[in-house]
C-alpha cells in the first residue's frame, strides 16, 4: 500500500477530537504569519470536542484572524451541510466577538471530500460576505502530510513517510532537547558574535560552509542561531531544512524533500556521522538552474580530515570555521546567567573543571549541588558520574549485566544495523553474544531512552555524550568488555570508529588511567603486525595511538629510514612548487613522522625533524613532501604563541645547522622556502591537537611577542649570512620581494614595526642596505611604466586605509610615515593631512619623521631620494619649501603647537642654508 493510501485511511479512521489535534498542528505549520491558535472546540489535554465558534481561531501576526471550522463525518452530504451551519455561525459577530471586516478568510478542514457543487455552494456564502475561503479536503490535506509535513503523519496518525531525519529548525529542537543532552538547544544565545559574523559572510560567498570544534563547545546552537539569522537576512532561505541522523539510509529523503525548484539552507550535525554526506554534496554538484543549495554542516575536529576528503570534489581546499572554547570570565558568566549561581568559590571550581567548554560548565553545574560537593570531584569523569548516575543506577536495578555491555557495544558502532548479516556476524563471533538476546538487550535500552530504534532494525546510542560516558564506563572504568576483543576483531578495518569513539574518550576522562589498559593489547597487536611484515597496519596502529608511543614510532622510524638507499639527484633542478597542493602518502613514513608537529614534548620533535632531514637526504626528490610538513604540521599554529614559538624555532635551529653556512643546496632550498612561509603574519595552516590524528585547516594571525620577534630575528641573520655568498644573493632578494608583498594584507602593526624596522636594524651596512630595501619594496615595487598609476592607486588606498584605521598607532605610523618620506614632496602631503584629520595630538605629531629617509647617495637613482643629513643646498631648499606646503593643514587654533612647530623647523633649515652659503664663500 502506498504511503498515501496509509495516511488517507488514517484519517478516515480519526475521531472528531483526533482530527482537530491533527488539523490544529497541520494549519499552525501551513499558514504563514501566525501569533497563536485559540483551539475553542477542542478540549485541552484530550481527544474530545465541545462547542465553540469557530472550532479553532487563528491570530495572525497583523492583528486579524483566521476562522477554521472542521468536519468529520464520512456522509458527504452531511458535511456540506454541516459547513454551512458552521458559516452562519462565524458571521455571527455576536457569536464570535468579532467584526467581519477583521476576518482575514475562513478555512474549512474535513476528512472526506464534496462535490464540485457542494464546494460552490459553500463558497457563495463566503463571497456575500467577501470573506476568502480555502477548503482542504482528505485529499489535499494527505498530499500535504506526505510531502510537507511527514512528522505530523508520524505522530498523529502513526504512519512513517520518511526516515525521520530531514526536519525544520523546530522540530530539530525538540526533538535534541528529548535526549539526554546536558544544555538544551533552546537556551539563550551567548557570545560568538565574531564566528556568527564569519559564518554568515562564509555562507553567502559559498554553498558549503563546515563548522569545526571540540565537543561541547556550542557547534550546534552557534549554527541553528546563524541558520535564523541568515533566513531572516534571506527571506528565500526561511525554511531551513535540519538533518537529525540516525544512521538510516537518506538517499530517498534527500530526493522527496528536494527535488522541488527553490533555495534550500540545510544543516546536517555531526556530519562525519552522517553517512549520506557524499550526497549532499553531489546535491550541491549537480543541483538543477532553479535551484540554489546552501549546506553548513558542523564536526568535530578530530573528524574534519574525513569530511574534507569527501568534499574534495566541490572544494580541494575548503576552508573551515573553527570555534574554541570559551574564556574563563564566559564561562563564568554563562554559568552565574544561565545556572544563577552566585558563589565565587563554587563558580570557580566549576570554570578549573570546565576548561572553556560550556557543555561540561552547564553539566557540572547541573549535577553538583552545592560548595562542599564540589570541592570533592577530582576531574572531569568526576562530573560524568554523577551526570548519568540515575541511568547507571536504572541499568543495576534491572539486575541484567548485558545491559551496559550492549550500550557499550552500540557506542563503538554508531549505528547497529539488524538487517545487515555481517555486521551482526561479527558482533556475534567477536562478543560471544546471541543475535536474539542483544536486540532484546537493545530494546530494553531503548525503554530507558538511552537508545534510539528505527522500524525496529536499527540501533543507535540517543546521544553522542552518552555514547562517550557508555564506551568509557564499558571498555575502561568499569571493564565489563575487553579491549582486545575490538583491536584483534575490528582493526585496521574499523579505523575511523576507533578515532570516532578514543578522541573524545582521552579528552574527557584521566588519560593515565586509559593508557594502562590500551598499552598492553597495542603492544601484542605491534609485535603481529610487525612479525607478519605487515607495515601498513602497523603505521595506522602507530598513527592511532601515537600519543602514548612516540619514543617507539621513532625508534620503527629511525630504523626504517636507515634501511633506505641514497638515490642520487641533481640538486640543481629540484624546486619547492609555489601552489600549497603537496600531497603526503597515506600511511606512509612522512604521515607517520608529521605527528610529531604538535607532540608536547621537545626532545621528540627534535628527534622527529632529524630524521625528516636524513629522509630528505636520501630521498631529495621529496624536498616539496618534507617542505609541506616544516610549514604545515611543523608551523604555525593559532595558540603557538602560548608555546613560544618552541616548534618552529627548532626548526629553523636544525635547518641552519643543515645549512652549513651554504654549503649544503638541498637544505639551502629548503631553508628559503621554510622561511618564506615562516615570515608570513596571516596564515592558512593546518592543526592536530593532542592525541588526535586528523588535520585541519584554517586561517589566522600570528601574535607578537618576544619570542615571535625572537624567532623572526634569527631567520632573518639566516638569510643575510647567505647573502655572503653570490649564488645565493638571487635568492635573498627574491625573498626579500615576497616578504614586502605580504605586507599589503598585514592587520598586525607591531608585527610589521618590529619585523622591518628592530629586527631588521642591524649595524652592519649591508644589513642596513636589506633594511631600506624592505621599506622600499613596500611601495616601489619594480613594475612596468604604464602599471605605476595603477601601483600608485593601490599604495595611496592601502596607506590611507592604514591611517584611517590605525591612527593612533604610532609605531605604525612613523614606519608608514618613513617610508612617504621617499615620495615626491606633492604626494608626502596628503598624508600628513590626513594623519592630523584623524589625530590632532602634538605629541603624536612630533614622533613622525617629516624628513626624507636617510640612505646611502650612491644608491638613489631619483631626485626624489635625498639625504636630509646632508650639507647640500639645493636638497635642504627643497626640505624647506616641503615644509612651508605644510602650513596650510595647520591654520586651525587646534593646530598651533604644530605649526610653531614647523616654523622652527623651517628657520633651522633656512639658517643651515645661510650657514653652508657662508661656508661656501670662505671656501672660495
Amino acid at each position: 500500500m502506498s504511503k498515501i493510501n496509509q495516511i488517507q485511511n488514517q484519517l478516515k479512521e480519526l475521531s472528531g477530537g483526533e482530527f482537530q489535534k491533527l488539523a490544529d498542528a497541520y494549519l499552525h505549520k501551513k499558514i504563514k504569519q501566525i501569533k497563536s491558535i485559540q483551539p475553542l472546540g477542542s478540549v485541552i489535554g484530550a481527544n474530545k470536542t465541545k462547542k465553540g465558534t469557530p472550532d479553532s481561531l487563528i491570530i495572525l501576526e497583523n492583528g486579524k484572524y483566521i476562522l477554521v471550522e472542521y468536519a468529520t463525518t464520512t456522509k458527504e452530504k452531511g458535511v456540506c451541510e454541516k459547513f454551512k451551519k458552521d458559516l452562519g455561525k462565524c458571521f455571527n459577530e455576536e457569536k464570535t466577538g468579532i467584526s467581519i471586516t477583521e476576518i482575514e478568510k475562513i478555512v474549512l478542514c474535513h476528512n472526506s471530500t464534496l462535490t464540485r457543487k457542494e464546494e460552490n455552494s459553500v463558497r457563495e456564502e463566503c463571497q456575500k460576505h467577501e470573506v476568502e475561503l480555502d477548503i482542504l479536503s482528505i485529499d489535499s490535506i494527505s498530499f500535504d502530510l506526505y510531502k510537507y509535513y511527514p512528522g505530523i503523519a508520524r505522530d498523529f496518525l502513526g504512519v512513517e513517510v520518511d526516515t525521520g531525519q530531514i526536519v525544520n529548525l523546530d522540530e530539530f529542537i525538540t526533538t535534541y532537547n528529548k535526549r539526554k543532552i546536558i544544555a538544551p538547544l533552546d537556551k539563550k544565545f551567548y557570545f560568538r558574535e565574531d564566528e556568527i559574523n564569519e559564518i554568515l559572510q562564509r555562507l553567502e560567498e559559498n554553498n558549503l560552509v563546515i563548522v569545526s570544534g571540540k565537543a561541547g563547545v556550542g557547534k550546534s546552537r552557534l549554527v541553528l542561531e546563524c541558520c535564523r539569522k541568515f533566513g531572516e537576512k534571506y527571506s528565500e532561505y526561511e525554511e531551513v531544512k535540519c538533518i537529525f541522523n540516525k544512521g538510516v539510509d537518506l538517499s530517498e529523503d534527500i530526493r522527496v524533500y528536494f527535488s522541488d525548484e527553490g533555495s534550500y539552507l540545510i544543516f546536517l550535525d555531526d556530519a562525519n556521522r552522517v553517512k549520506e554526506f557524499e550526497h549532499f554534496i553531489h546535491f550541491i554538484l549537480d543541483k538543477r538552474e532553479n535551484q540554489q543549495i546552501k549546506i553548513i554542516a558542523t564536526v568535530r575536529d578530530y573528524a574534519v580530515e574525513q569530511i574534507k576528503e569527501v568534499a574534495r570534489d566541490y572544494d580541494n581546499d575548503l576552508k573551515l570555521v573553527k570555534i574554541d572554547s570559551l574564556t574563563d570570565k564566559q564561562i563564568e558568566q554563562l554559568v552565574k546567567e544561565e545556572c544563577k549561581i552566585q558563589n565565587q568559590l563554587y563558580i570557580e571550581r566549576i570554570v578549573d573543571i570546565a576548561q572553556g567548554n560550556p557543555r561540561l560548565a552547564i553539566m557540572t553545574a547541573l549535577v553538583v549541588p552545592g560548595e562542599e560537593t564540589v570541592k570533592g570531584i577530582k576531574n572531569v569523569s568526576d562530573v560524568y558520574d554523577l551526570y548519568y548516575s540515575s541511568i547507571t543506577k536504572d541499568i543495576e536495578d534491572f539486575k541484567d549485566e548485558s545491559l551496559l555491555e550492549i550500550a557499550g557495544i552500540v557506542a563503538f558502532f554508531q549505528v547497529v544495523d539488524n538487517s545487515n548479516d555481517e555486521m551482526m556476524e561479527k558482533i556475534q563471533t567477536a562478543f560471544n553474544i546471541e543475535r536474539e538476546i542483544f536486540w532484546e538487550a537493545v530494546r530494553k535500552l531503548y525503554k530507558f531512552e538511552l537508545v534510539d530504534i528505527y522500524e525496529n532494525e536499527i540501533a543507535r546510542i540517543s546521544d553522542q555524550v552518552l555514547a562517550t560516558y557508555l564506551f568509557y564506563l564499558t571498555f575502561f572504568k568499569d571493564k565489563l568488555l575487553k579491549f582486545s576483543v575490538l583491536l584483534d576483531n575490528f582493526f585496521p578495518q574499523l579505523q575511523y570508529k576507533f578515532v570516532d569513539v578514543l578522541n573524545p574518550v582521552v579528552s574527557a576522562f584521566n588519560i593515565e588511567d586509559i593508557i594502562k589498559i590500551l598499552n598492553p593489547d597495542v603492544d601484542r597487536v605491534w609485535k603481529i603486525y610487525e612479525v607478519a611484515g605487515d607495515e601498513k597496519s602497523l603505521i595506522q596502529l602507530m598513527k592511532l595511538f601515537w600519543f602514548f608511543k612516540q619514543t617507539e614510532i621513532l625508534i620503527y622510524a629511525k630504523y626504517f629510514i636507515g634501511k633506505m638507499a641514497v638515490e642520487s639527484v641533481d640538486i640543481s633542478t629540484l624546486d619547492i612548487p609555489s601552489n600549497s597542493n603537496i600531497d603526503i602518502p597515506q600511511d606512509s613514513i612522512l604521515d607517520l613522522l608529521s605527528l610529531f608537529g604538535n607532540s608536547d614534548e621537545q626532545n621528540s620533535q627534535k628527534i622527529a625533524i632529524d630524521l625528516l632531514f636524513e629522509y630528505l637526504t636520501k630521498k631529495p626528490q621529496e624536498l616539496p613532501q618534507v617542505f609541506c610538513l616544516l610549514t604545515k604540521t611543523f608551523g604555525f599554529e593559532r595558540d603557538s604563541y602560548i608555546t613560544k614559538f618552541i616548534t618552529q624555532s627548532i626548526v629553523i635551529d636544525k635547518l641552519l645547522e643543515k645549512v652549513n653556512e651554504g654549503k649544503n643546496e638541498l637544505f639551502v632550498k629548503l631553508f628559503f622556502g621554510v622561511a618564506e612561509k615562516y615570515l608570513n603574519i596571516e596564515f592558512n595552516t593546518s592543526k592536530m591537537n593532542k592525541r588526535e590524528v586528523t588535520l585541519y585547516e584554517y586561517q589566522f594571525f600570528l601574535k607578537p611577542t618576544p619570542e615571535l620577534f625572537e624567532l623572526i630575528n634569527q631567520i632573518w641573520q639566516g638569510v643575510f649570512q647567505l647573502d655572503q655568498i653570490d649564488i645565493f644573493q638571487k635568492k635573498v632578494i627574491n625573498l626579500i620581494h615576497q616578504y614586502s608583498n605580504s605586507f599589503s594584507s598585514v592587520p598586525v602593526s607591531k608585527i610589521l614595526k618590529n619585523d622591518s624596522l628592530e629586527v631588521l636594524n642591524f649595524k652592519e651596512l649591508s644589513i642596513l642596505r636589506f633594511r631600506n630595501t624592505i621599506l622600499e619594496r613596500i611601495f616601489f615595487l619594480e613594475v612596468k611604466e604604464e602599471e605605476k598609476i595603477i601601483l600608485e592607486d593601490r599604495q595611496n588606498k592601502l596607506l590611507k586605509s592604514l591611517m584611517e584605521n590605525r591612527y593612533t598607532d604610532i609605531d605604525l605610523m612613523q614606519l608608514l610615515l618613513s617610508v612617504t618620506t621617499t615620495f615626491p614632496y606633492e604626494r608626502r602631503y596628503q598624508f600628513i593631512d590626513l594623519f592630523c584629520k584623524y589625530n590632532q595630538n602634538f605629541e603624536d605629531f612630533k614622533k613622525l619623521p617629516l624628513e626624507a629617509y636617510v640612505k646611502n647617495n650612491k644608491e638613489l637613482s631619483s631626485e626624489d631620494y635625498i639625504l636630509s643629513s646632508s650639507k647640500n643646498i639645493e636638497a635642504t631648499n627643497k626640505i624647506v619649501e616641503y615644509f612651508k606646503s605644510l602650513l596650510p593643514i595647520f591654520n586651525a587654533v587646534k593646530f598651533l603647537e604644530h605649526q610653531r612647530y614647523i616654523k622652527q623647523e623651517i628657520k633651522y633649515f633656512e639658517k643651515s642654508i645661510e650657514d653652508e652659503k657662508k661656508k661656501d664663500l670662505i671656501r672660495d
